[in-house]
């Protein structure tokens, strides 16, 4: 991604911080959600 940023001419700051922010944000949030949809599936009982 950051080769495609420098041949494309985008802002390498911004690509990196973009991808290494959605990549904590992945790692994070992941567990959380299926957490939450694992709780929301069981049967209430």
């Amino acid at each position: 991604m950051t080769v495609l940023a420098i041949v494309s001419g985008a802002d390498l700051g911004f690509v990196i911080t973009h991808h290494l922010t959605r990549f904590v944000l992945v790692i994070i949030g992941a567990p959380i959600a299926a957490n939450l949809i694992l709780n929301w599936s069981k049967p209430w009982g």
